[in-house]
């Protein structure tokens, strides 16, 4: 858990409260920003604002599930955003699917606080360079 960088932020997006209460609670115990989003059909709320967050820490039991268009939502609005899938489906084809859709990792349930930090670190230093590279060129990303 070394390295994690202490203004990670991550948003847990899952329908399952108790579950992200509880992933909330190891990503803090980890020093990192952490919060619980219900993506709509879960519970109506509106999207959140993303400009602040690194991660977006999606539970997903497959491809198909509604959170599959959040991912497509949140692609277009903030392209930098690192998606990382958890998933108790340690289907390889249904990981592949989720890695193309342009999600930066997949990790199975149960998960480690080290694995799960490692890909978070990971995940935030891909959204830096990629904020960097865009700052170096000038530009910003497409909204």
């Amino acid at each position: 858990m070394d390295g994690v960088h202490p203004s990670a932020s991550v948003l847990v997006a899952s329908r399952d409260g108790t579950y992200a209460r509880y992933l909330v609670e190891r990503l803090r115990s980890m020093g990192m920003e952490a919060a619980h989003w219900i993506p709509p059909g879960g519970g109506n709320q509106a999207e959140p604002d993303l400009s602040s967050v690194d991660v977006l820490l999606v539970e997903t039991d497959g491809f198909r599930d509604p959170e599959w268009t959040l991912v497509e939502r949140v692609r277009e609005r903030s392209p930098l955003l690192e998606i990382i899938a958890i998933s108790s489906d340690p289907n390889v084809e249904t990981a592949v699917e989720v890695l193309r859709s342009g999600v930066f990792s997949v990790v199975s349930y149960p998960v480690s606080d080290d694995q799960l930090a490692e890909v978070i670190l990971e995940a935030c230093r891909r959204k830096r360079h990629g904020e960097e590279r865009l700052k170096f060129l000038g530009r910003t990303p497409c909204k």
